[in-house]
């Protein structure tokens, strides 16, 4: 399943993390520095600008710290379970990598790209942005165009729907420099893919191969932005 394979991911990047940071001097379980995140692939302000875009893909498997982490991990299970068993893993794991991308990118221009003006807006403080829930609330944006199109489908998905907006406030209310930004580009890119792929499925499947191809087209740009994070860190 990639949610599990998701999850276990997220938890490898953090131990990674973890060690790095006591390394370094820091506390176990405490938020890590701006410098360590970057290091590890967070996107900074500018980072298009400078020819940086896998950080797009990278940011959305770091943390800022456990609480980040839980909470995300708890959400992802959730839905990611959810989205998984009704668009398939394959869809699922487009989905997640779509969302994740377009909310890196939406938080990019909403609070550091150079050349973008509104970047002054007084909200937009946030020097880097990490974490997995610009592709979470694509995954949960994904349900919710599901919902739309084929009304009744289960109750799982209405109590999916429901963990999104309780995830949505309690994050709001115990992490005051959350990232609307990133959210609402997650989730709205996830509702209009989640749209398409909902209308894809009804009439017959796309070919094996189309998805074998599509999933292996994944691992590769995921891979690639690895390699190129850790060739500059």
């Amino acid at each position: 399943m990639w949610t599990v394979g998701l999850v276990v991911a997220n938890l490898l990047v953090y131990v990674g993390m973890e060690i790095a940071s006591v390394k370094g001097g820091g506390r176990l379980f405490h938020e890590f520095s701006a410098a360590l995140l970057e290091r590890f692939g967070a996107w900074y302000a500018g980072a298009l600008a400078t020819g940086e875009p896998e950080r797009l893909l990278t940011a959305m498997f770091l943390h800022g710290g456990f609480f980040h982490l839980i909470c995300n991990l708890v959400a992802l299970v959730q839905a990611g379970s959810q989205a998984e068993e009704l668009f398939g893993r394959r869809r699922f794991a487009l989905l997640y990598v779509w969302s994740g991308g377009m909310g890196s990118l939406a938080s990019v221009l909403g609070h550091g790209h150079a050349d973008v003006p509104w970047t002054a807006l007084p909200f937009s403080m946030q020097p880097h942005g990490v974490g997995a829930s610009g592709a979470i609330c694509g995954i949960f944006g994904g349900l919710f165009a599901l919902e739309v199109r084929r009304r009744g489908l289960s109750s799982g998905l209405r109590r999916a729907l429901v963990v999104f907006a309780a995830y949505a406030a309690v994050m709001a209310l115990l992490m005051p420099r959350l990232d609307h930004f990133a959210h609402g580009g997650g989730f709205v890119a996830g509702s209009l893919l989640g749209s398409v792929l909902a209308e894809r499925r009804s009439p017959g499947p796309l070919p094996a191969w189309a998805f074998a191809l599509l999933e292996a087209g994944l691992i590769a740009l995921l891979a690639t932005a690895a390699v190129l994070q850790a060739v500059r860190g």
